[in-house]
């Protein structure tokens, strides 16, 4: 994959990330303990994956491109 398409990648999934973070808030706000441990879990583990097979090796391709890890 280019470097342009890997951009487009990383703002698309960390797009992602974000919409999967509100999800776990809108559960939060609805009070139910049990349900938020559940989809705090599921939430984990899918943005694990992304980051160890999307984020991860396009960082390692484009260092460059490693907004992740750098101080603002």
């Amino acid at each position: 994959m280019n470097k342009d398409t890997s951009n487009l990648v990383l703002k698309k999934v960390k797009m992602a990330s974000d919409n999967l973070c509100e999800a776990i808030e809108v559960v939060r706000n609805d009070g139910d303990e049990e349900e938020l441990k559940k989809i705090s879990k599921k939430v984990a583990v899918v943005l694990s994956g992304i980051y160890h097979e999307i984020i991860k090796p396009i960082i390692v391709e484009y260092p460059e491109l490693d907004n992740i890890n750098k101080k603002k």
